[in-house]
């Protein structure tokens, strides 16, 4: 298979991939949008949860005509924002306790 730059016909009409897909700036087209389902599969958690937080506006989403889908930026936004950090125990020095 030959291989064309971004800028090239056949890549702007069925390319390859999205990342290679770019505006004549050279900026990419869009994130990667997830159905409602593919996000729900991606967080291992119900679709019922998914179109909650999208209804309480907990995660980004985009309207697409009547379609609901979710960036990829949006996803991995969400899981940084609830990520909790480890926190080492505090160990008590050898000896008595007052």
């Amino acid at each position: 298979m030959p291989v064309t730059t971004p800028s090239s016909p056949s890549t702007l009409h069925g390319g390859p991939t999205k990342a290679s897909r770019q505006h004549k700036e050279g900026t990419p087209v869009v994130d990667e949008l997830l159905t409602p389902q593919q996000t729900a599969d991606a967080l291992c958690t119900s679709l019922r949860f998914v179109r909650r937080l999208i209804a309480e506006r907990r995660i980004g989403y985009v309207k697409v005509g009547r379609f609901v889908r979710i960036p990829r930026s949006e996803l991995e936004r969400f899981v940084e924002a609830g990520r909790v950090e480890v926190r080492l125990p505090i160990r008590a020095p050898f000896g008595r306790v007052a």
